[in-house]
């Protein structure tokens, strides 16, 4: 399975994690974790949310990602948000994830390739850790 952060996702993580300890190779590490082993809450269309803690406020009061997950496929973080900016998403925003996850279900292995040399796409080498 491969796993990915799309490029506005990257964009806005790097933006909450400027003058924090963590960086996003590791928020990346932790919210693929909490995808694959923990509750995660599905949105329909493929869609999952999924709370990662944030520094000092636990997950209660932490980041909420979005993420697209085709079974034994792929899995790309899409949207990210801070539990404190908003309670959750509008409905135009959950539409037009919608759209971008109908998009996502077309990939290939050529296009998801073709997407990463494009930078459209971040591939993020996951690593499951040891409990």
């Amino acid at each position: 399975m491969r796993h990915f952060l799309n490029k506005s996702f990257s964009k806005k993580l790097k933006k909450e994690l400027k003058n924090k300890k963590i960086n996003k190779k590791e928020y990346a590490q932790e919210l693929f974790e909490n995808f694959h082993k923990y509750k995660k809450d599905d949105l329909g269309a493929k869609l999952h949310k999924v709370r990662v803690a944030k520094e000092g406020k636990g997950k209660s009061g932490g980041y909420r990602n979005i993420v697209f997950w085709e079974y034994k496929k792929l899995v790309i973080a899409v949207y990210i948000f801070a539990k404190g900016d908003k309670d959750n998403l509008s409905n135009e925003e959950f539409n037009y994830l919608k759209v971008l996850a109908q998009q996502y279900e077309k990939f290939t292995e050529d296009s998801l390739n073709k997407a990463v040399k494009e930078n459209i796409l971040e591939e993020i080498n996951y690593e499951q850790k040891e409990r």
